[in-house]
């Protein structure tokens, strides 16, 4: 019982340790400048392509039944 217990104990502080380095870390990872989606004259060369993806999406229905194809398998 006691060996158990000392398993989910070391266990959870390891998590919670890991958590906490690793939590503040993911700001380096995933980081993307701001003007890359907004400038001062409106919308960025990245945000009007990805709006035109999107309504490129909804327009057409072969693209969409070949992302929805995509979706399903993975």
């Amino acid at each position: 019982m006691k060996t158990a217990l000392k398993k989910i104990f070391v266990g959870s502080i390891a998590l919670i340790l890991a958590t906490t380095v690793w939590l503040p870390c993911l700001q380096f990872v995933f980081r993307c400048r701001p003007n890359q989606f907004h400038t001062q004259n409106g919308l960025s060369q990245k945000s009007q392509q990805l709006a035109a993806r999107h309504i490129q999406l909804w327009t057409e229905p072969d693209l969409v039944q070949r992302e929805l194809g995509k979706m399903r398998t993975r």
